[in-house]
């Protein structure tokens, strides 16, 4: 039988075999109407590929074979009428119509095609209306269908699951209707799950590659299902596809010429920023015909390679395809342009695209702030003022602009064009008052202070803060209204608050720690200090010289305690010194020899060294006062020692004013005294009684000046008076790094004189340095670390040239008569001399400093080294240069 498939018909009869005991139930899943509806589409596929039409036949067309109805009969019997309501499908009246003509044939036996038509029919529509269809008649029907003859019944078969889908590939195969064929591919692959769907699609056209419509079908079905799985891939995936796949796809589309596909891809390419593939395939898109679609991605893609071009500096390139793109239909290309180069800070290239693009609001807007970035804010704030009348926009970029000229003549001292564009600006005080403080400050700085003041206090009233504060005072402080001053001073807490902060500050500046406390109890970097604290030291001293005479060695531990009480800083010490100058030799110029000693002369000394210092820091004046003794215990006995030092501040200048009753430590003689080996008389212990002025100029900028003078008398016991007059002169340059609070350098140039040369160690002579004549110049450093830290260094240090003269002196100065003279000394060489002092918050209660003294001149050295524990009672939580330790001996001023 051609063109039947076996293996369809026995799957088909034992499908039907079973379906014949269907139930009830199932035909009520759709009526008899709804399954003749649904033979007569069945053509048409319930879920088609996408883009695909299948060809099948029309519904219909092979219900009743061609030869059925062509059959012979008698002559005597009409079978017109039979096969008219046969072919309507009208079983009852085909059956009616035939037994008709039974009855008036009653010799007459109906053909064999014409009951084998009757029962194939009566048959199917037994199964389409789920009744049991006897087995004989089963295979009857079974005999004489073919499934490529009744492609419908076939279809639906399937559909209802009563034959495998295997049974379409057969179709497909076997039918030599090709639109039989293909429909049945159609149904096949619908059927199937998606992934699978594709290997199928792959492997059918394989297995059909000799059948042309099978094999377009296929291809037509793989690119629809291609088209609708690129079109679901999500745009940030777009970077996953790989290049191959594209490539493969796009072959399909070249030879399909398919808009769909050409506008896909480039949608794809533009997801992954491969805007020249985008372009040119929007562009075979528009070519072939495409939709406005086409178009605004062309414009797009060519907008994005525009983009790319520019962010890559291409600049050329990048205003070539702006063009392009507005030439495509994008309107904005050009300014989409300007604004991607305004975003990547070239502003003159992004000025020339805004000058090309068609002039809107956008593009003027775009084009005054690309002005502005190059620099010529005047022609951007004629600009936005040209095209003010555009929008509220534009007439707020006009006024932004001239605002921002004139804040930028402010900062350019242009004062005259401040007043110039506040006048064109409309500055008033209900537009753009936030630039009056601006034009105040203009005036101020252009010399009328009186005008300044009165919009100052004009503001001030509307809307107190600081700042208005700040200018208000320095105004009425330029103009001299002092009166006012003092009115608001009395009542306005932002104005006192400003002359407190300022007076903080200058305390600050002039290191009166105390006072910038009182001022303002908030500062962080001086919490604790107005607390008590107690200290424990040590200090080794040395000085070179002959033994018994010029040499010394002290060790001198110390306790002590500081604070504050009231207003005043007090600090109490009490030190024990243990001198030791070492023994004379017998043959030594000391006391009254060439007599026979008497007894051994004076090596060693322990003495105690009590002192009590007060400092009272008040606005422009600091106070200090220190009273203490010569050393208790000592060969010479005690007498009290004190001194008052006076700061006055007169910015630019400091005037430092002292009298002074101190002790000098050049030796033992000079310190303590000691007996005279010969007669064991005692004598020495020098006190220097005198008064000082210093006068310092330090203006704001970074030279300094200073002029010291000196004028004392030195007495001790059994020792010559003498008296002393120095001069010294600094000037220094503030050189201070990120790091420093200061660090000043210079020359400096010091004389000084004494009456008498006292400085031998023989009976009335008083062992301390004493020239007639001491000229030194040379080079000074002083440097300090920032205030308020966790440590503080201080380092001062000089070295320079020097010439001395020490006159011929009376060996015995008291009876000069007596014992011969001493011989002068000249001496000509380098002196130097270093401080360094350090301080160390170890923790809230604890803070270590130490201190080092080196000097030397010729024929002289010294040096000083000491550490200082100071246990505070109140949590430090900074350190400052007041904190800096001194020497145990002498004075601090």
């Amino acid at each position: 039988m051609k063109g039947r498939p076996r293996a369809f018909l026995l799957m088909l009869a034992s499908c039907i075999a079973a379906g014949a005991h269907i139930s009830a139930s199932r035909a009520g899943d759709a009526s008899l109407q709804e399954i003749k509806a649904e033979l007569r589409v069945a053509a048409v596929p319930s879920q088609a590929l996408p883009g695909i039409e299948r060809l099948e036949t029309k519904p219909g067309t092979h219900i009743i074979p061609f030869a059925a109805m062509q059959a012979t009969t008698p002559a005597a019997v009409d079978l017109t009428g039979f096969w008219y309501h046969l072919r309507l499908g009208k079983i009852e009246s085909a059956n009616r119509e035939l037994e008709r003509l039974r009855s008036e044939y009653p010799q007459w036996q109906p053909p064999y095609e014409a009951v084998q038509a009757l029962t194939r029919m009566t048959i199917r529509d037994n199964l389409l209306n789920g009744k049991q269809v006897p087995a004989e008649k089963l295979k009857a029907y079974i005999s004489g269908l073919s499934s490529c003859d009744d492609p419908e019944m076939a279809w639906l078969l399937v559909k209802r699951n009563l034959v495998g889908v295997d049974s379409l590939l057969e179709m497909a195969t076997q039918c030599a209707d090709a639109k039989i064929a293909t429909g049945s591919l159609g149904r096949y692959l619908e059927g199937q799950p998606e992934v699978r769907r594709v290997s199928e699609v792959i492997r059918l056209r394989r297995q059909f590659a000799n059948s042309p419509a099978t094999q377009k079908y296929l291809e037509d079905a793989f690119f629809a299902h291609e088209t609708m799985r690129l079109r679901q891939q999500p745009a940030l995936r777009a970077r996953d596809l790989t290049a191959s796949r594209l490539q493969d796809y796009a072959q399909s589309v070249t030879a399909r010429r398919s808009i769909e596909g050409a506008e896909l891809l480039g949608w794809l390419y533009l997801n992954r920023t491969e805007s020249g593939e985008a372009s040119a395939w929007f562009e075979r898109a528009t070519g072939w015909g495409g939709t406005q679609t086409s178009k605004n991605g062309l414009s797009l893609a060519l907008s994005r390679k525009s983009s790319d071009a520019a962010k890559a500096g291409d600049f050329a390139a990048a205003f070539s395809t702006a063009r392009s793109a507005a030439g495509a239909g994008s309107s904005n290309a050009l300014e989409t342009l300007g604004w991607i180069l305004l975003d990547n800070d070239h502003p003159s290239q992004a000025l020339r695209a805004f000058d090309e693009a068609p002039s809107t609001e956008n593009v003027t807007y775009g084009r005054v702030l690309a002005l502005h970035r190059t620099g010529d804010g005047e022609k951007a704030s004629t600009t936005a003022c040209t095209a003010a009348n555009m929008s509220s926009r534009m007439q707020q970029t006009c006024d932004d602009a001239l605002a921002e000229n004139l804040l930028a003549a402010y900062e350019a001292g242009q004062y005259a064009e401040v007043e110039k564009l506040s006048i064109k600006l409309g500055v008033t005080a209900t537009h753009r008052k936030e630039l009056r403080p601006i034009t105040a400050w203009a005036r101020l700085r252009s010399g009328d202070a009186a005008a300044a003041a009165i919009v100052f206090e004009s503001l001030y009233q509307e809307r107190p803060d600081p700042d208005l504060a700040a200018g208000l005072v320095e105004s009425l402080e330029t103009a001299g209204n002092r009166q006012r001053l003092k009115e608001l001073r009395s009542r306005d807490e932002y104005v006192n608050g400003i002359f407190r902060r300022r007076a903080q500050q200058t305390a600050w500046s002039r290191k009166q720690f105390d006072l910038a406390l009182r001022l303002d109890p908030e500062t962080q970097a001086l919490a604790g200090r107005d607390g008590w604290s107690v200290a424990t030291g040590y200090e080794a001293r040395s000085v070179e010289g002959e033994k018994g005479q010029g040499q010394i060695q002290m060790m001198v531990p110390r306790i002590g305690a500081q604070g504050l009480a009231g207003n005043v800083r007090m600090d109490v010490s009490l030190s024990k010194a243990r001198l030791d100058t070492g023994t004379a030799g017998v043959f030594d110029d000391l006391g009254s020899r060439p007599a026979p000693d008497q007894r051994t002369p004076l090596a060693r000394q322990d003495v105690l060294l009590p002192k009590i210092t007060g400092r009272l820091e008040l606005q422009d004046i600091t106070i200090s006062s220190t009273i203490a003794t010569t050393p208790l215990g000592a060969a010479v006995n005690a007498r009290p020692l004190g001194a008052v030092d006076v700061s006055l501040y007169k910015d630019p200048f400091i005037i430092n004013g002292a009298i002074f009753s101190q002790p000098v430590t050049s030796s033992m003689l000079s310190f303590a005294g000691t007996k005279d080996p010969s007669t064991g008389r005692s004598w020495g212990q020098v006190v220097d009684s005198g008064a000082a002025l210093q006068t310092i100029w330090a203006p704001q900028g970074s030279w300094s000046a200073a002029l010291k003078g000196e004028v004392a008398v030195q007495d001790g016991h059994n020792v010559k008076n003498n008296s002393r007059l120095g001069v010294r002169g600094d000037l220094t340059h503030n050189f201070a790094p990120a790091d420093f609070d200061y660090f000043r350098a210079g020359p400096f140039v010091s004389w000084n004189s004494h009456e008498r040369n006292l400085g031998h160690y023989t009976f009335g002579h008083g062992g301390y340095y004493s020239p007639q004549s001491d000229l030194r110049a040379g080079l000074l450093i002083d440097g300090l670390t920032p205030e308020g830290r966790k440590w503080i260094f201080r380092t001062t240090a000089s070295a320079g040239f020097g010439r001395s003269r020490e006159n011929s002196s009376p060996r015995f100065p008291l009876t000069p008569d007596v014992g011969g003279r001493l011989d002068k000394a000249t001496s000509t060489g380098i002196y130097g001399d270093l401080a360094m002092r350090g301080a160390v918050l170890l923790g809230p209660k604890l803070i270590l400093g130490s201190y080092a003294n080196l000097s030397g001149a010729p024929g002289y050295g010294a040096g000083v080294l000491g550490i200082v524990l100071q246990i505070p009672l109140q949590h430090r939580a900074a350190v400052v240069s007041a904190d800096l330790p001194e020497s145990a001996l002498g004075f601090k001023r």
